[in-house]
């Protein structure tokens, strides 16, 4: 319906709205990656003088909303299933030899890097080609 950059108006809105209602519209606010977290987001109160109709009268107010606080993703993570002991073919691929869990809460997370140790008789530049990672969502 309308998108603002900057400042806080939107203009040149051409909703119609039909008899009857009521009828909502709703305020969005896009956060950037590095927004500063524990900073907030309160849209203050609006009257009749806030708002402009192409033709008749106004009346009445919106209250304030509530406060918004921008969190920083939170990120556990844990073991995922368990990989059970066993044998793993000579010239095979993708065999799963280890598994986590990451869950994610406030906001979404971007993960970078995975750093882990190898340990085993394996020689790690003659038996393994590469490593590879996957994700799913159980």
């Amino acid at each position: 319906m309308g998108t603002i950059t900057s400042g806080s108006s939107f203009t040149g809105l051409t909703q119609s709205i039909p008899v009857g209602g009521p009828y909502y519209f709703w305020i969005t606010a896009d956060i950037v990656s590095s927004a500063t977290a524990g900073n907030t987001i309160i849209i203050d109160a609006m009257s009749d003088s806030d708002f402009a109709i192409a033709s008749g009268t106004k009346s009445g107010s919106a209250a304030v909303s509530g406060t918004q606080t921008i969190v920083a993703p939170s990120v556990t993570v844990a073991a995922g299933s368990a990989v059970a002991a066993g044998n793993i073919g000579q010239n095979t691929t993708n065999n799963i030899v280890s598994t986590i869990a990451m869950t994610v809460t406030n906001a979404a997370a971007t993960v970078n890097s995975i750093v882990f140790a190898n340990t085993g008789t394996a020689n790690y530049t003659d038996d393994i080609t590469n490593y590879k990672i996957g994700r799913a969502h159980v």
